[in-house]
């Protein structure tokens, strides 16, 4: 499980290996996003593409060939991997 960018804005995204797209469907319908009330599943439209590579998830997958998923909240710019990237910020800001 990859959450490199887990909140950076108000929509939901994951992409994963083809193995894990039944399991990552079936969490999407049961976990509740916090800023609209409803099931993640109902606003998010699955990305199919399978994973590649550029991430922290890329020696797992890639290397060992263990399924993966990537997912979070994404929408706004932010700041990833800066010296600002720190608890300090998400605290205070993000």
């Amino acid at each position: 499980l990859n959450l490199d960018v887990a909140v950076r804005g108000p929509y939901f995204d994951a992409k994963m290996t083809p193995s894990l797209e039944r399991v990552v469907d079936k969490v999407a319908s049961m976990v509740i996003d916090p800023g609209t009330g409803k099931p993640l599943s109902e606003d998010w439209r699955p990305n199919r593409v399978p994973l590649g590579s550029g991430s922290d998830y890329t020696a797992m997958l890639d290397n060992l060939g263990i399924p993966s998923v990537d997912f979070g909240f994404h929408g706004y710019p932010g700041l990833y991997h800066s010296i600002y990237d720190d608890f300090y910020w998400m605290e205070q800001f993000g």
